[in-house]
């Protein structure tokens, strides 16, 4: 009958069989090495459960950790190098895991074991969020531990909240210690304040050049820290400040410190938070590193708590083309549709905007004008504006829906045929803008069947590769009975998609339905 030691070895040796088995069938190891891996784990068991003090213990035990993990270190790089890969590395994991708990238990205040434990079961994911409750719910002094936690919470998660759950708990439980507990409980309370700023400056200190992550340890402080009053706010203003103009020194820090400040601003309604807030916006402004984006967010904070700052937006607002600009930069369409908004769409303004839309890739110059002219109020105040309209065009280099707009605007108004022949002249043409103005025309009936002939002819050699251009056009010639002209189109459309199987079977196939 085996003792207890024995029972011990056993269940622990039972953990390695599935690994072994399977590191020999895919002949990770030879089988000379799985035997010298059994006998060094039950020389290692043997002692590790001896009756020996624990003090003589702990050097053999964490000389066989650190064997364990060069074996894992092992088989990985055999399995990399043989192209082998296992639906289950984890197996290879449940001895050394055991191995690490049952350490904890002999070794229970060895900060070292923990952060060990803690790195392998990070490094592997085997539930590490378990392994901290473990660990804390039994060693919840050790100031390691919490900044490990933190900082793996914020690295892995992006959530600083998570990394104080604990702490949370440990003060509810506080809160119902027994009387003959007092002292301790009053250590706890005024432990648990110092713990969170602790936390929180390392995660400074190790994220000072990530300006989302800065911001966010500052929002929480200033969440947890709600009683703080004023001193307290301008502490924490003029520390995020001091970031911004030391370490992490960038447009994006100082938006977020903007952020931060607009933020207890609307919870205190300090002039003071306000007046600071001025105060770091010309500061971005003298250091050069003003965006249109700070400047945006910066303008709609003024008008959201004070209407008669209009003059005040509007003026900054007219600085814009002091900004470096990017091509792509959205914001700056925000603040140019803003300007336009508080002046009210005055040309001088609209022209000031075409200024600017210049440094814009095309996307976004087309999609600033499409929300300008998509106003009727707007369109009354610029209808007799026609050059603007043209400009439109052109800064959109000769886009689709520019051409759109002016048309259907226009179409009314001026002479058809040099309003199309005009729109035309500005290549590129689309089918779209073809289709746009045919249209149009065809509501006439036979008024322009000799403007609409030319069209047809336009639109097939500038757009030669779209089969949809010719059944069209050769439908038109068959509802106006032109049939011999049909054969030359249809020449035309075999030409022109020859070497195009998918669009030359479709324009075959929509022939022999709508035309033969």
């Amino acid at each position: 009958m085996m003792n207890e030691q024995q029972i011990f070895i056993q269940d622990q040796l039972e953990l390695q069989v599935d690994s072994l088995n399977e590191l020999k069938y895919t002949k990770t190891l030879s089988d000379d090495e799985i035997i010298k891996i059994v006998q060094k784990r039950t020389d290692y068991l043997y002692l590790f459960s001896s009756n020996l003090p624990k003090e003589d213990l702990l050097l053999s035990y964490l000389q066989h950790l650190s064997y364990e993990l060069n074996l894992i270190e092992l088989v990985q790089l055999r399995l990399k190098t043989n192209d082998l890969k296992l639906d289950n590395f984890n197996i290879h994991l449940q001895f050394l895991y055991q191995q690490f708990k049952n350490g904890l238990t002999k070794f229970s205040t060895n900060i070292y074991l923990m952060k060990s434990f803690l790195d392998f079961c990070i490094k592997f994911q085997l539930k590490p969020h378990d392994v901290f409750d473990l660990i804390l719910s039994k060693y919840s002094n050790q100031v390691q531990i919490w900044l490990l936690y933190a900082k793996f919470e914020f690295e892995f998660n992006e959530n600083i909240d998570n990394s104080i759950v604990l702490l949370k708990k440990e003060e509810e439980e506080d809160a119902n210690m027994k009387d003959e507990e007092e002292n301790e409980k009053i250590l706890a309370k005024d432990f648990y304040p110092e713990m969170i700023n602790l936390i929180l400056n390392f995660l400074l200190k190790n994220f000072r050049h990530s300006e989302k992550y800065i911001y966010e340890i500052f929002i929480f402080k200033w969440k947890y820290f709600n009683n703080i009053g004023n001193e307290g706010y301008n502490n924490l203003i003029n520390e995020m400040e001091n970031i911004c103009d030391r370490v992490c020194h960038t447009s994006e820090m100082y938006l977020y410190l903007i952020l931060l400040i607009f933020k207890i601003f609307k919870e205190n309604r300090d002039v003071k938070v306000l007046n600071k807030l001025n105060l770091i916006f010309t500061k971005i402004n003298n250091s050069g590193l003003l965006t249109c984006k700070i400047v945006y967010i910066y303008c709609n904070y003024l008008l959201s708590y004070n209407n008669k700052n209009e003059k005040i937006v509007i003026n900054i607002l007219k600085q814009l083309h002091l900004i470096k600009i990017e091509n792509d930069d959205n914001y700056l369409v925000e603040c140019l549709n803003l300007l336009l908004k508080l002046n009210k769409y005055q040309l001088s303004t609209v022209e000031f905007c075409n200024t600017l839309i210049e440094k814009l890739n095309i996307d976004l110059r087309i999609n600033f004008y499409k929300k300008l002219f998509n106003d009727k109020e707007v369109i009354q105040l610029l209808k007799n504006n026609e050059r603007l309209f043209i400009q439109a065009i052109k800064l959109t280099k000769n886009s689709y829906e520019m051409k759109k707009v002016y048309f259907n605007l226009f179409k009314e108004k001026k002479n058809l045929n040099e309003l199309i022949t005009f729109i035309l002249s500005l290549a590129p043409n689309t089918s779209q803008i073809y289709q746009t103005i045919i249209k149009y025309l065809l509501t006439f009936k036979d008024k322009y069947d000799y403007l609409l002939t030319n069209l047809f002819e336009q639109q097939v050699n500038e757009n030669k590769q779209d089969w949809k251009v010719y059944i069209q056009y050769m439908n038109y010639l068959k509802s106006k009975e032109k049939f011999k002209a049909i054969p030359s189109v249809y020449s035309k459309a075999m030409n022109a998609l020859s070497g195009m199987k998918e669009e030359l079977d479709q324009f075959v196939t929509s022939y022999n339905k709508y035309i033969k």
